[in-house]
């Protein structure tokens, strides 16, 4: 059976860590993809877009 995580005993840096380095990861994948994003969409742009 598999044991809930509990924030509130035990080891201190360990449970954040397991909670926040997914959502940083994901964090960063978005960030990445919107430059890239804007990267791709700068290059089609004419320059009367900004304008």
């Amino acid at each position: 059976m598999r044991q809930i995580p509990d924030f509130t005993g035990g080891k201190i840096l360990s449970p954040p860590l397991r909670f926040v380095l997914p959502v940083f990861f994901a964090m960063f994948r978005q960030a990445m993809h919107g430059a890239v994003n804007l990267m791709i969409v700068g290059q089609s742009a004419s320059s009367t877009a900004w304008t």
